[in-house]
C-alpha cells in the first residue's frame, strides 16, 4: 500500500489530458477548468460546515439565555441546578464546533488542496493555462492558518465561558456554607465539584484539539510534495 505522505503530484500522468480528438492546447485548459468543478463543490461543502458552526454556536448561546432567564425567574430553576446545565451546555457547544473544525480541514480542506496544487503544476507545466493559482499564491503565501480563526476563536471564548460560570459557583457554595444548611452546602459542594471538573475536561479537550490543528498539513506542504 502507498503512503499518502510520500506520494507527489508529480507522481500523476499529466501527458493526457482532455479528449484526445481536440488540439493539445484544448485539452490542457479543458482539463484545467475542469478542477474548478471540484473546487467549488469543496468550497461549497466548507461554506456549508461553516454556517452549521455558526448556527450550534448561536443556539448554545440561546440555551445558556434561556437558563439564565429560567433561573433568575419567579419559581424559576434552582441556582446550582441551572449552573450546572449551562456547564454542559457550554462543554457540548465546544465539542460539536471541534467536530465541524475536525470535518473542515481534515477532509475538504485536504481535498481543495490536492485540486490546487494540481492546477499549480498544470499551469507550472504549461504556459497556455493562465496563472491563476501561481499568482494568488504568490501574492498571498499560504492563508491556510488564518482559516483555523473561525474554529479556534469561539473555541477559545467557550473555554473562557465555561471557567466564568464555574467560578461564579463559588459565591453560592460559600452562602451555603454560611447558612450551615447540610442539604444546601451538598448540593452547592457537588455543582462546584463537577463544574470544575468539567471545565477540566474542557481544558484538556481544547488543548489537545488546538495541538492536534497545528500537526494538519498546509497548502505549501502539498505544493511541496508536488515540486
Amino acid at each position: 500500500m502507498t503512503n499518502k505522505t510520500s506520494t507527489k503530484i508529480t507522481d500523476f500522468d499529466l501527458t493526457k489530458l482532455g479528449d484526445s480528438t481536440e488540439p493539445r492546447t484544448a485539452q490542457i485548459l479543458t482539463a484545467y477548468n475542469a478542477l474548478r468543478a471540484f473546487e467549488s463543490d469543496y468550497d461549497k461543502a466548507q461554506g456549508q460546515l461553516r454556517a452549521i458552526a455558526s448556527a450550534w454556536l448561536l443556539a448554545g448561546v440561546g440555551a445558556c439565555g434561556f437558563l439564565v432567564n429560567a433561573e433568575f425567574a419567579k419559581d424559576g430553576w434552582d441556582h446550582y441546578a441551572a449552573a450546572l446545565a449551562r456547564q454542559i451546555v457550554i462543554f457540548v457547544v465546544a465539542l460539536g464546533v471541534s467536530a465541524l473544525w475536525r470535518l473542515d480541514q481534515k477532509v475538504y480542506q485536504r481535498l481543495l488542496h490536492t485540486v490546487y496544487a494540481l492546477g499549480y503544476r498544470i499551469e507550472n507545466e504549461y504556459p497556455c493555462v493562465p496563472p491563476t493559482r501561481r499568482a494568488l499564491y504568490a501574492l498571498n503565501s499560504d492563508i491556510t492558518g488564518e482559516l483555523g480563526h473561525f474554529y479556534a476563536r469561539p473555541l477559545e471564548l467557550t473555554f473562557y465561558a465555561g471557567l466564568i460560570n464555574a467560578v461564579a459557583v463559588i459565591p453560592l457554595f460559600s452562602l451555603s456554607v454560611a447558612r450551615t444548611t447540610q442539604l444546601n452546602t451538598t448540593e452547592a459542594g457537588w455543582t462546584l465539584v463537577l463544574c470544575f471538573a468539567i471545565v477540566a475536561a474542557h481544558y484538556i479537550y481544547w488543548n489537545a484539539v488546538s495541538k492536534e490543528s497545528q500537526r494538519w498539513e498546509s497548502l505549501k506542504q502539498y505544493l511541496d510534495r508536488g515540486a
